[in-house]
């Protein structure tokens, strides 16, 4: 029963970010409302390749190309071919957040295949950009696909995007913390050590987390896993290890930004004690801002509020001077309370929260106590 009580609980979470995303962006895993039920046309029908006057094939990764994502949507792109040689390549749509498609064009990453032709710019070995991996990512994948079309060659094997160092040592590190969730490791350091490896290597290297915004684009643009395949492992712990009792597993094991106070926590051993009172008022506040946003945005407001999440701050190149300021806040508060912006402000922690129909734990003296403490 309990477990068929949790099923129905992910469900009806997915319901409400299915209403937001369709209020927000009309699609469904990538296709339009208006499409849904309608017949495809083929993928040929819609592409747009032809000879300009001067001599130039202009050739249009939509049609050839769809569901390759950023981290906000498909990003697409106007590919100039010259004598089998491209000279240049062009953004045409997307719907990333403009600080990080700001960075990636301000790199010089879009003139990385100026003058290689068809054929090597297949194979032609890009690095994503560092803090704009996602978007970055869908770019390359999107060249080579388009050349691919534009060389009229079989693709060749491509080594596996997703097989990426960072991928690789992320992964090792998700899988630390799950075996120190079912063998309930009591070791103060094994404890601390796996903190800073969140922290450091989810956090700050790989820039993977949860958060809100990241739920909603995958509903209204579908995964593409070879750009986001640490959060969509992250995502699946946290929907599987509930049904083995292991529940909140990501913000009390995973989750980099909780993480980091925790640790900031460690760094000080005196408290700010937090009255009964108080904390019996700040409890519902996290639950509040999520009902909160979930209403603004069912109305069709305030869509933006869930880039303000704090977790963007550890891909601190792009984030915003707000996130920037609140996730120091919170970081300083973490010195005093124990994860102050886990326990009364985190929309998407309540969300999870939500979908497990946790019950918090109490600690000897009543108080509600669901996190890990400092």
């Amino acid at each position: 029963m309990e477990r068929i009580r949790y099923i129905l609980n992910l469900f009806i979470v997915f319901l409400i970010l299915l209403t937001v995303a369709i209020n927000r962006d009309g699609r469904i895993m990538g296709t339009s409302i208006e499409e849904l039920g309608k017949p495809k046309l083929q993928q040929q029908e819609n592409v747009v390749d032809y000879m300009s006057e001067d001599g130039v094939r202009i050739i249009e990764s939509k049609g050839i190309v769809p569901g390759i994502l950023g981290y906000a949507g498909p990003i697409y792109l106007r590919l100039e071919v010259k004598d089998r040689d491209i000279a240049k390549v062009e953004v045409t749509e997307n719907t990333e957040t403009p600080s990080f498609y700001r960075r990636v064009v301000n790199s010089g990453l879009l003139n990385s295949w100026n003058g290689k032709s068809l054929d090597e710019a297949i194979t032609l070995p890009v690095d994503a950009l560092s803090g704009a991996t996602y978007t970055s990512n869908a770019i390359i994948q999107t060249v080579q696909k388009t050349a691919t079309y534009a060389a009229s060659v079989k693709a060749p094997s491509m080594k596996l995007p997703f097989l990426t160092w960072k991928n690789i040592i992320g992964a090792l590190v998700i899988l630390s913390s799950v075996v120190m969730i079912f063998f309930s490791f009591k070791s103060r350091w094994w404890r601390i050590a796996q903190l800073v490896l969140n922290v450091v290597v989810l956090g700050f290297w790989c820039g993977s987390f949860l958060s809100l915004s990241l739920f909603v684009n995958w509903i209204s643009n579908g995964v593409n896993l070879s750009v986001v395949l640490l959060p969509f492992i992250l995502l699946v712990l946290s929907i599987l290890l509930p049904l083995f009792g292991k529940r909140q597993s990501y913000c009390a094991w995973q989750c980099p930004m909780g993480s980091f106070q925790e640790l900031m926590g460690k760094a000080m051993n005196k408290k700010i004690k937090v009255t009964p009172r108080i904390e019996g008022i700040l409890k519902y506040s996290r639950d509040t801002i999520l009902l909160l946003l979930l209403f603004f945005m069912w109305i069709g407001l305030g869509f933006e509020l869930m880039d303000y999440e704090v977790f963007t701050a550890f891909i601190f190149k792009n984030a915003s001077v707000v996130v920037l300021v609140m996730a120091v806040v919170f970081l300083l508060l973490s010195c005093f309370i124990n994860r102050p912006y886990c326990r009364y402000v985190c929309p998407t922690g309540a969300l999870l929260k939500l979908s497990q129909n946790t019950q918090q734990f109490k600690n000897k003296q009543g108080h509600e106590k669901h996190l890990p403490n400092s």
